[in-house]
């Protein structure tokens, strides 16, 4: 993104977690194109405790088949920022 277009949108808000994704979802609004690829491999932590709750560790164990059997309660992760704009 440019910096103009961080900027004209607040940058990234104080929040404690999912900043990354709030940014997104106000440029989304703001008209900006969001280009997103399944081409290009991500490679993260796979840890299943985090520091931030609702954090991509929260996500990840949400996923992993539950410790204490399968009626364990588990945070169920962000929901998708919404339609795709064709880039």
């Amino acid at each position: 993104m440019s910096a103009a277009a961080y900027l004209r949108v607040g940058g990234f808000a104080p929040l404690p977690t999912g900043e990354d994704r709030d940014l997104a979802a106000r440029l989304f609004a703001a008209g900006y194109r969001i280009a997103r690829t399944d081409q290009h491999a991500v490679h993260t932590a796979a840890r299943l405790r985090g520091r931030a709750p609702g954090g991509l560790a929260d996500l990840l164990a949400s996923l992993h088949p539950a410790p204490h059997g399968p009626d364990s309660v588990r945070h169920r992760g962000p929901e998708p920022l919404g339609p795709v704009k064709p880039v």
